[in-house]
């Protein structure tokens, strides 16, 4: 998920994972927990001890770390896996990342996003000679890759998200484990660089609830998961309703001259929601400065010129819908303000954004929902949303 790789998000928006607020009309999202397999095998697994590691010896027991402190890492783990060679990514690599990432799409998930984005990951500050690490096969072909991402600190918690992808033909054990044992000892020493401030550091990493492997492997590594969202997608030939906005309020596309504006919305929006508020930088950067953002079809709910109440922000990405058996459009973020809930707002915003993918032609709306808000899923069933394939977010404290 580029989200997580622009600093903000994959998920967010990938990591950008997708957030959607709504009232009794329009999807509220709240983080829930994940399926009680996934919890199962979360518990039962034993947490993987890989510590230090040199070019002479195997993985060793953990170093034990001071209390408060983050274990620290002085050597990364050293690859042991015949057949493929490593070393860090580049930003030439760029379009190999994208074809694994299209390799490993699914209809129904997260859809790969474009080029420019994946080459935008490599933008200072990143640095991925030091963050990253990538499998080549004998051919020359990428078949997988690791980047501990750099800290994300809130007021309550400093968070690194590990971003990783594996071939399919190459998903296999020892290759998932070296990757997660090499991007947490890195994590580890970014970690250790952290001020001392009391705030708990922990670890980000995600994968689909039908990846079962996938879910197995991050138990034994000692994650838990956080929490779980499933896709769902609208048949765009079905009928539209077109529901009325409340008296005063008006609908105003997106322009730059508008962007803080729909930013400011936004946060209002998801202020009593669990989540962190967007900095105009990242908003800039990650949201509407997305190569998919799709600023015709991103509205604001407005009272006033400068009164936002509500906003949708969609998605377009043509690169993705060139590839998939079904062109989308998919709706990456839509909030309303407290006090303006229950009065179709959200309604109002959500299908301005769904006729206008159907005027463009695409086929279906995809969004996420949290698995446990049972009355927004239903809500949205009752639009003609069906669910397609889950995700899960896990979490790892590290100090």
């Amino acid at each position: 998920m580029i989200h997580f790789i622009r600093l903000w998000g994959i998920l967010y928006n990938r990591a950008m994972v997708v957030k959607i607020i709504v009232n009794s009309d329009a999807p509220i999202v709240q983080r829930g927990h994940a399926s009680i397999l996934c919890w199962r095998l979360a518990l039962k697994g034993a947490k993987l001890r890989h510590g230090n590691v040199s070019k002479r010896q195997g993985p060793g027991p953990a170093r034990a770390a001071p209390p408060g402190r983050p274990h620290e890492v002085d050597v990364l783990p050293t690859p042991k896996i015949p057949a493929l060679t490593f070393r860090p990514l580049r930003r030439a690599d760029a379009p190999a990342m994208h074809a694994l990432e299209r390799a490993a799409y699914t209809w129904g998930g997260f859809p790969v996003e474009p080029l420019a984005d994946f080459e935008a990951a490599f933008d200072a500050p990143a640095d991925p000679a030091a963050d990253s690490i990538a499998a080549w096969d004998a051919a020359g072909r990428l078949v997988a890759y690791g980047w501990a991402l750099d800290p994300r600190a809130s007021a309550r918690e400093h968070r690194i998200d590990l971003w990783h992808q594996v071939d399919p033909d190459h998903d296999r054990p020892a290759l998932i484990d070296f990757l997660l044992a090499w991007m947490e000892a890195h994590a580890r020493q970014k970690a250790a660089a952290l001020p001392d401030d009391g705030r708990p550091r922990w670890l980000s990493v995600w994968c689909y609830a039908d990846q079962i492997d996938r879910v197995a492997r991050f138990a034994q590594h000692g994650y838990a998961p956080r929490w779980s969202e499933v896709f769902m997608q609208r048949d765009l030939s079905a009928p539209l309703p077109e529901p009325a906005l409340p008296a005063g309020v008006a609908l105003l596309g997106w322009t730059p001259a508008r962007d803080d504006l729909m930013r400011q919305a936004m946060t209002a929006g998801f202020a009593d929601r669990p989540g962190e508020a967007i900095p105009p930088a990242v908003w800039a950067r990650t949201y509407t400065g997305a190569a998919s953002f799709c600023a015709p079809l991103s509205f604001v709910a407005a009272v006033d010129p400068a009164e936002g109440v509500g906003a949708v922000l969609s998605h377009v990405n043509p690169e993705a819908n060139a590839r998939s058996p079904h062109t989308e459009g998919r709706i990456g973020l839509i909030a309303v303000r407290p006090d303006w809930r229950r009065r179709g707002v959200a309604a109002a915003l959500l299908h301005a954004a769904m006729r206008g993918f159907r005027d463009l032609g695409l086929e279906y709306t995809t969004l996420s929902v949290d698995v446990n808000n049972t009355p927004t899923i239903s809500a949205y069933a009752r639009v003609g949303f069906t669910e397609g394939r889950r995700y899960i977010s896990f979490k790892k404290v590290i100090g």
